[in-house]
């Protein structure tokens, strides 16, 4: 399905969306000219038509049709606005003069095996070379992309590149390098999404490199380059040079748009998106990945836009080949993503609710500051983190630090703050407390690996960091299904400043998971670790607990006990007990399980396991746990030896997962959900709290369950 997306030229008279009654099957825009060309899609573009189409874009108005012939589909623009392409049923090229309106060159396109040819399927204008053009074209003998060659003038250079088996399996979509020698294509008609690198030569075009390192995942995606990354249209912007992804630019909308707008000069990309009869255009910054602005509409287009180009500085022009009409959308629809910074909220016996949006909080009490994660679509405050100062409520500014920052751990003496980067596979570090940048590293799995010979990009889905070493972290690492969504837990290993130690955990495979650990907490000692996770091979999420050992190269498994199954993703251990946010309790030495709190309610059960949240009290022989349900959050305690709930609270119109939770000052329970900071006093939830002193032990539980009246918060 071909559709178009372009930035149009001239200001409107009015800031409002108007139309076109063209059904086009593809778009182009000159800024020479000032002018939108269109081809005409017929029968939902089973047919093309035999013109080119010149629209007025401050109107909307055609204003004429060049005649070019049969089958006119695909467009290509010469950087200087001068040329336009056009492909045509054949296979042939002909070539516009935009200043004068005229073809002023007709070519043919076969590819290295004539029987192979069914049609060109892209063509793109080579930079700074208005007279170059390369031209793709779909083969029927392997069901996908066919070649690749380089025309001048229309006269094929004679080195061309053709599928091959096992070596080369074709590209659908591809863009020029920093360098008019250099171009980098995509294949999106495969599930490997293969990516390759190829090089220009006055003999024609090679494939210099395949980059299959799970860098791209996605059908129907559009790629443009620029500043030495490769943007796709699904929101990733790769380092083709480190062969990294760089960010993302994230949200659902994106994760299933297949087009992009890319404006570098006014340093905004724009994605559009369509679900059921919603319509969506969102702006994000090109350098910090942050949302910047944002459109929504209803009934805009019944598809969406899939086709992206640069046109000029006023707005958008959307298209797609069963929509009767092109709809134009000026800039100034979009509403700007600012964060409102809250009066500062001080401690009180009351709820205490901070909006702040987060991925993630953490706190530290040397420098005594929370310090919260936040997603992209946070505005100028995302991307980054936040300092919030527990005592006063103020929230700090905000430190950029990359794409989707969530996770994260304090080093043993709080000089260094880790922060795994979600959308850029990797992990920052930042020295405290001036939250300056020192560190980035990104993570792969080995093309050794469990992966088929593809070396992939892994995040990290738990940190902790080494005892006695603030330049090393301990990181579980997670890979993506197919090298897109999800965290699937990989392995445990060991970084010291950024450099992955030999020694680590066995790793999972996509046929079956070795070490599933997911969630780590250290022993009594911090000399062991125990750790959890989740696993899709079994019909439940119960998963064995694993016991770890650190030494000098890296990290070990020291025991594996899979008759103690432990359900849950959140492990939290003290004193040496073990507690899982479903309600578990866990003697991780003896590897027995003591007992199983019955809970209000039940964390939900996601994709990743379950959501919600614990927090071991053990010296107050407390636990509390928190979990949320579409109209509230829960938060109950309990008496460890008898298993016995001890106070019950629930936060009407608090809804959403449980990012992290800790105690503050022994006597206020602080958690996050996705857009709110939350300090919940423990006398609202317990009015009479028990002493903290060491427990004198844990019972087996109690076989009389005594529940407390609820009391609810309603703001």
């Amino acid at each position: 399905m071909l559709l178009g997306l372009v930035f149009c030229g001239a200001t409107p008279t009015q800031a409002q969306r108007y139309s076109t009654p063209l059904s086009a099957f593809d778009l182009a825009y000159s800024e020479a000219t000032d002018r939108l060309y269109a081809t005409e899609s017929i029968d939902g573009g089973q047919m093309s038509g035999t013109t080119v189409k010149v629209i007025n874009p401050s109107n909307g108005q055609i204003l004429s049709s060049i005649e070019v012939g049969a089958g006119a589909r695909y467009l290509a623009i010469s950087d200087d606005g001068g040329s336009l392409y056009v492909s045509l049923d054949g296979p042939q090229v002909k070539r516009i003069n935009l200043r004068t309106g005229q073809i002023d060159l007709t070519f043919p396109v076969l590819s290295g095996r004539e029987d192979c040819a069914k049609g060109i399927s892209y063509l793109r204008v080579m930079p700074g070379h208005p007279e170059t053009v390369a031209v793709t074209t779909y083969c029927t003998l392997y069901g996908q992309q066919a070649g690749i060659a380089i025309f001048d003038n229309g006269k094929m250079r004679p080195q061309t590149v053709e599928p091959k088996l096992g070596t080369y399996f074709g590209v659908k979509r591809y863009a020029f390098g920093d360098t008019p020698d250099v171009l980098y294509g995509y294949n999106t008609d495969s599930d490997a999404f293969e990516l390759y690198k190829f090089k220009i030569t006055d003999q024609g075009i090679t494939v210099e490199e395949n980059l299959n390192t799970g860098l791209t995942y996605a059908f129907n995606t559009w790629v443009e380059f620029n500043n030495g990354l490769l943007y796709t249209s699904n929101g990733r912007a790769i380092d083709v040079t480190n062969k990294i992804i760089n960010g993302r630019f994230y949200t659902t909308e994106v994760l299933f748009s297949s087009s992009i707008a890319f404006d570098p000069k006014g340093g905004s990309v724009y994605f559009p998106y369509r679900g059921g009869s919603d319509f969506a255009l969102l702006e994000f910054d090109i350098k910090t990945y942050r949302l910047k602005g944002y459109y929504r509409d209803f009934a805009v287009m019944p598809d969406t836009p899939t086709r992206l180009i640069k046109c000029g500085n006023w707005g958008l022009a959307a298209s797609n080949h069963h929509n009767p009409s092109i709809v134009f959308l000026p800039f100034s629809l979009l509403r700007p993503v600012v964060y409102d910074v809250p009066l500062p909220q001080p401690p009180s016996t009351q709820l205490r609710r901070i909006p702040l949006e987060n991925n993630s909080i953490v706190y530290s009490p040397r420098h005594r500051l929370i310090y919260a994660s936040t997603p992209g679509w946070g505005g100028d405050y995302g991307n980054s983190i936040v300092p919030l100062d527990p005592e006063t409520g103020i929230v700090g500014a905000p430190v950029w630090v990359g794409s989707d920052p969530w996770q994260m751990t304090l080093s043993e003496q709080e000089e260094y703050l880790y922060v795994a980067l979600y959308n850029s596979w990797s992990i920052r570090r930042l020295h405290l407390p001036d939250l300056t940048p020192d560190l980035r590293f990104s993570m792969h799995a080995p093309s050794s690996g469990p992966f088929g010979g593809i070396s992939r990009p892994i995040r990290a889905a738990d940190l902790l960091p080494v005892p006695g070493r603030a330049d090393s972290i301990i990181v579980a690492r997670a890979y993506t299904p197919g090298g897109g969504e999800g965290a699937n837990p990989y392995n445990v290993a060991v970084y010291t400043n950024g450099n992955e130690q030999p020694l680590q955990t066995e790793p999972s495979s996509i046929f079956g998971l070795s070490s599933i650990i997911s969630s780590m907490q250290f022993d009594r000692t911090k000399t062991a670790i125990y750790g959890i996770g989740y696993d899709f091979s079994y019909n439940d999420y119960d998963t064995p607990l694993y016991k770890l050992g650190l030494s000098g190269n890296g990290v070990s498994i020291l025991n594996k006990d899979a008759n103690l199954r432990v359900s849950g993703r959140v492990l939290r251990c003290e004193n040496g007990y073990c507690f899982t946010e479903t309600g578990m309790l866990v003697d991780p030495e003896a590897r027995t399980t003591i007992g199983r709190f019955i809970l209000p309610v039940q964390p939900r059960l996601l994709l990743s396991g379950y959501t919600g949240g614990v927090v071991p009290d053990v010296l107050r022989n407390r636990v509390y746990f928190l979990a949320s349900d579409d109209a509230r959050i829960t938060i109950s305690a309990y008496d460890i030896s008898t298993f016995k709930q001890t106070g019950i609270f629930k936060i009407d119109r608090l809804i959403g997962d449980i990012n992290n939770a800790f105690l503050w000052k022994d006597d206020q329970l602080v958690f996050s959900t996705p857009e709110e900071v939350v300090f919940l006093p423990l006398a609202l939830l317990e009015p009479t709290l028990p002493p903290r002193a060491r427990a004198a032990g844990l019972g087996r539980r109690s076989s009389q369950r005594k529940e407390t009246p609820a009391r609810s918060a309603n703001p």
